[in-house]
């Protein structure tokens, strides 16, 4: 527009973009962009396999598969949209494009050098081509775009529009021209074509919105540094946000001690901390923060590089009382710089923590496991999370444990049919089982979809096992349910087969009473070392 030509503005809007999202094509693109398989298949397992119901005035419709879009609520949604679409820009290069989340603003301008008239007939005809594009772009992306919400706007230094506007249109239906726009907070005009050029937008202008997003990719100590003494509106804004402390370089002393002092006032804001732990001027930055202050929101905590002289005391006190810590984190590739005591009482906590929304950990330093002789596991989560190959892998650490019991639960949703599928077990080499010759006593609970052969292959690894308990809980569906579980004669060839030293078994189930029919189970009683099969009925 300072070349004398007119300008459209082009507000695009994407229908339901984050519900829109189309799987195949984004990890197709994300594996195109260098994204490492590995985290490519964590993404997929991620976003497939969800499912919804609809319930409306207390009925509820059946189960029905979700096969785009993310779910609500979750942050990496918008992450994952972005990157997805992040060559859109290649697709729209006759045009200044600005994206924002799902929002698309693009700039196009006419030619110069050419009477106003002719700029308006050029500039029609580059808008018609631009939407084109676009409507290319969404169809190639399985993206619709919102007619209806798509609009333009038309800048000039001329004194008035062209009589009549250009006709441009997109996928059939004609945009509309706008003189006022809302975008990101702001009105947008026409005016915006003859606003002088030193006009200044000041930072105190800007929404709350805004500023929640700058805050979002921001770490707390550049938010301290550049807007904790600026106004109290701004610090308003520092205390209800939650906050990211991350020190991966070797900072100073006084930047450690800055934070630390903005920290006793935004202490319970704290949800994540990743620290590379130096030592500065005889401290440890570990040793410094956790004593300091109390992160009892801590959802997300990587600490690497520990030293031998960082005391640990606070950081595993405090652990013990996180209640909402999802992901834990230590590494430490010298091994031989950590405190020994530490590494015994940080694996014990870490072990044994009681929070029900811990989902990772990760311990990377050489510790001895062998010392653990009463293990008591609880794994919830999908199927793939509570199969015998997770059993099978924890037990390959510990090999004095004389005492094991684990509880599995399949969180996964199921559709309640009355339809009876086998079970499909995962493949596993028999060289890869673990022999754990000292177990005695070993419990085995059920709220998931295991089979004989699953109980089959953890039992090989116990073969001196001499008490076992098992408990076969109530699953939610009939489809997945275990018949074999039921039959007393399968469970006699196998205990024989694999522990043959046992002396007492318990069996303890529970039926749901989706089973309209009577169930008549097989079952096993270890009496005098000699077995006995008898049949009981359950029905409803």
């Amino acid at each position: 527009m300072s070349n004398s030509s007119p300008v459209a503005t082009v507000f695009v809007d994407f229908k339901s973009a984050f519900d829109q999202l189309w799987f195949a094509g984004c990890l197709g693109k994300l594996l195109r962009m260098g994204i490492s398989k590995a985290d490519i298949k964590w993404i997929g397992v991620w976003l497939y396999n969800r499912r919804a119901v609809v319930e409306i005035a207390g009925k509820r419709s059946r189960w029905f598969p979700i096969k785009r879009g993310g779910p609500q609520g979750s942050c990496f949604i918008p992450i994952l949209f972005i990157t997805y679409h992040s060559d859109m820009e290649k697709f729209l290069c006759m045009a200044m494009s600005f994206f924002f989340a799902d929002d698309l603003a693009a700039v196009i301008a006419a030619r110069t050098g050419i009477r106003f008239t002719e700029q308006c007939i050029d500039l029609e005809r580059r808008l018609n081509h631009f939407f084109a594009l676009v409507e290319f772009y969404a169809i190639l992306s399985v993206q619709p775009i919102n007619y209806i919400k798509t609009q333009a706007m038309f800048s000039a230094r001329a004194v008035s529009y062209p009589n009549p506007m250009p006709r441009i249109s997109c996928g059939g239906y004609a945009i509309e021209w706008v003189k006022t726009y809302k975008y990101l907070g702001y009105w947008v005009t026409t005016k915006i074509g003859i606003l002088r050029l030193d006009t200044q937008t000041h930072l105190e202008d800007l929404s709350n919105e805004i500023f929640f997003e700058i805050f979002d990719y921001l770490h707390a100590l550049d938010i301290f540094s550049a807007f904790a003494s600026l106004n109290e509106r701004i610090s308003s804004i520092l205390r209800s946000i939650p906050l990211r402390i991350l020190i991966s370089k070797n900072p100073c002393r006084n930047q450690i001690d800055f934070l630390s002092s903005h920290f006793t006032f935004h202490t319970r804001q704290a949800i994540s901390i990743k620290i590379r732990d130096t030592i500065r001027d005889d401290a440890s930055i570990v040793s410094l923060l956790f004593s300091r202050h109390d992160f009892i929101n801590l959802q997300f905590c990587r600490l690497t590089t520990i030293d031998r002289s960082t005391k640990l005391d606070n950081v595993i006190k405090q652990i013990k009382t996180f209640n909402i810590l999802v992901s834990f984190n230590i590494s430490n590739l010298n091994d031989e710089t950590m405190n020994v005591d530490d590494k015994c009482e940080l694996t014990r906590t870490m072990l044994m923590h009681q929070s029900s929304s811990l989902r990772l950990i990760v311990l990377q330093y050489t510790y001895d496991y062998s010392n653990v002789t009463s293990l008591h596991l609880y794994i919830d989560g999908s199927p793939s999370i509570v199969s015998v190959l997770s059993v099978i892998a924890i037990l390959r650490l510990c090999h004095r444990v004389r005492y094991l019991h684990i509880m599995l639960k399949d969180n996964s949703p199921v559709d309640d049919t009355n339809i009876y599928v086998p079970i499909a077990i995962p493949t596993v080499n028999k060289n890869d089982l673990s022999v754990l010759s000292q177990v005695i006593s070993f419990g085995l609970t059920l709220f998931a979809a295991w089979n004989n052969d699953s109980v089959a292959r953890i039992l090989r690894c116990i073969p001196n096992l001499k008490y076992f308990l098992f408990t076969l809980g109530p699953y939610r569906s009939q489809k997945l349910f275990s018949v074999e579980l039921l039959d007393g004669y399968v469970w006699q060839e196998m205990l024989e087969l694999y522990v043959s030293y046992l002396s007492k078994l318990e069996f303890h189930m529970s039926v749901r009473k989706c089973f309209r029919q009577p169930i008549w189970i097989s079952f096993l009683s270890l009496r005098k070392f000699r077995w006995e099969i008898f049949q009981l009925a359950y029905g409803y």
